[in-house]
């Protein structure tokens, strides 16, 4: 199955508790890495820190690495009005600092930032932010997943590793959904000295 068919057949439902990120996985006739749910309270510092809020992802990134973040498209698939895609946002000495997998509805965009989104230089978070775009962050999930050897490529990993993540959507004010989207850390030091 392609990511287009896989895109189609999940427009009407998603059962994957990591949507979009499974859409790619099983394109490919891959397993998804063993992962597991768990509350908000249980995600370990920093990854707490990271993951458990109510902002965009960007942001968040850039305040914990007192820089600004930069998007490496690694696959990128646009259907109609959606847009999908997965990606490595990167530090300014391209160290890999979050892997993610989102899909995104155009039409919540006026023609500027849809040009920005199908560009894919900048993350969305700093889209938004460009174009005053406000919205809402409604994090669905946060899990733990064992990294494979797709994650690990994506985060330029040597080991594997137990890595965090989240499932978040992202609404208009309006309460349109314009994008879900699963983010996924590297492994990353109790205390940010890097």
């Amino acid at each position: 199955m392609s990511v287009e068919a896989a895109m189609t057949q999940n427009s009407s439902i998603q059962k994957d508790r990591l949507f979009p990120l499974g859409d790619f996985y099983r394109a490919r006739g891959w397993s998804m890495p063993e992962h597991h749910m768990v509350a908000a309270n249980d995600v370990p510092q920093p990854y707490h820190t990271l993951l458990v809020h109510k902002g965009d992802m960007t942001s968040a990134l850039q305040n914990f690495h007192s820089q600004k973040i930069r998007i490496v498209a690694l696959e990128f698939l646009h259907q109609g009005n959606k847009v999908m895609r997965q990606v490595r946002l990167c530090d300014t000495a391209s160290r890999p600092v979050e892997f993610g997998a989102i899909e995104i509805n155009l039409s919540c965009f006026h023609q500027n930032a849809q040009e920005e989104i199908l560009a894919s230089i900048l993350p969305l978070g700093a889209i938004l932010h460009k174009f005053g775009l406000s919205y809402i962050s409604t994090p669905q999930a946060y899990f733990s997943i064992q990294s494979d050897a797709h994650i690990e490529s994506a985060l330029k990993l040597d080991t594997p590793a137990k890595l965090w993540g989240r499932v978040n959507v992202l609404r208009t004010a309006q309460q349109r959904i314009f994008a879900k989207v699963v983010e996924i850390l590297p492994p990353l030091r109790a205390e940010n000295d890097a």
